[in-house]
């Protein structure tokens, strides 16, 4: 950074490494700074909105993140992001839409898939949610807020038999 402060990937790689090291003020820092040196950089928005989300500050994260879908309608991370500030905030109307385009550019998490559908329950919705609880349940058939959310939208879910041990024959 000393030889060129002007590449903001930079001050991104280490604003990710604070993050790493929980660390979130040195983050964010490090993230305005990658802002302050390309403005029009999406990467940059989505980092420093989710530093702020990283330090509870989800209405700051939210405005960063938007920003960051602003300039870049096609970075998923950004929607997923966001969806996710929204839906902390209780904000599930506002959660519902960046969650379904982050997932339409590609965004493939469990987590998405659940607290889409989760949001859609708490509004209920349920209709709506269960697709993406079931989309869920087919990643990970014990991942409980989508059970939640099944059994909150009255949907009988059985979960799959736990393996069970099998004796091993003893060798002679």
């Amino acid at each position: 950074m000393e030889i060129n402060p002007k590449l903001s990937h930079l001050y991104i790689t280490l604003g990710r490494n604070y993050l790493i090291l929980d660390k979130v003020d040195q983050a964010i820092a490090q993230f305005q700074s990658a802002v302050e040196v390309d403005p029009d950089s999406a990467e940059a928005f989505d980092y420093l909105g989710w530093g702020y989300f990283n330090n509870q500050d989800y209405k700051r994260a939210a405005t960063y993140l938007e920003k960051a879908a602003e300039i870049d309608p096609e970075r998923a991370s950004a929607y997923g992001h966001l969806g996710i500030a929204y839906y902390v905030q209780r904000n599930y109307e506002a959660a519902i839409p960046n969650f379904r385009r982050g997932l339409a550019l590609g965004l493939d998490s469990i987590e998405y898939y659940y607290m889409l559908g989760l949001a859609y329950a708490y509004l209920d919705r349920c209709e709506e949610a269960i697709p993406w609880l079931e989309r869920a349940l087919e990643i990970d058939p014990l991942a409980l807020p989508a059970i939640q959310g099944m059994i909150d939208c009255d949907e009988e879910y059985v979960p799959p038999p736990l393996p069970t041990e099998q004796p091993q024959d003893e060798e002679e």
